[in-house]
């Protein structure tokens, strides 16, 4: 993400999406993952809350393109200094 991004849903917690194409039906479930611990999220409406962030995150980020790997380069080099 870029930092001109500003605050996002990415900065609460580190979240996936885990799809289950063999259950015929819902079958999505959010991992969060968190120091103390991580949580299964299973509830049609709380997985739909977070793909909606997830397209935001999707729809904020960086395309990946040959100036994005300078981003991160010319990032990576001042964290170095």
């Amino acid at each position: 993400m870029p930092f001109t991004a500003g605050a996002h849903a990415g900065m609460i917690a580190s979240f996936t999406i885990l799809g289950f194409p063999d259950t015929g039906g819902a079958s999505e479930t959010v991992y969060i993952e968190a120091p103390t611990g991580s949580l299964y999220l299973e509830k049609q409406a709380e997985v739909r809350r977070y793909e909606a962030w997830m397209n935001q995150l999707r729809s904020s980020a960086l395309a990946p393109t040959p100036n994005t790997l300078s981003i991160i380069k010319a990032a990576r080099e001042d964290l170095q200094r």
